[in-house]
């Protein structure tokens, strides 16, 4: 498992491309499964603030379906409409 945790933070692959959102990071393993960390943020992001970070997860993953492996030990619910976008 990639996630390993000291004084309660991230241990990162050295070895991948580790992305960096607002409220998280996330990289894709040798065999393409992604994963993610969710960030300790009190305050959760607009949308319009969120939308750039969107917008490149999507133009790495190019429509394709991916699995994923998520952290989110420090996830905010989320809204109705935020799921929605």
């Amino acid at each position: 498992m990639y996630i390993s945790k000291m004084n309660d933070m991230p241990v990162f692959p050295e070895h991948l491309e580790v992305h960096e959102t607002l409220t998280s990071w996330y990289w894709f393993d040798e065999d393409g499964i992604l994963w993610s960390y969710n960030k300790p943020i009190k305050v959760k992001p607009t949308p319009e603030e969120s939308q750039p970070y969107l917008d490149e997860f999507e133009s790495l993953i190019k429509g394709k379906k991916v699995k994923m492996v998520l952290d989110t030990k420090y996830s905010l619910p989320s809204t109705k409409e935020e799921r929605q976008l």
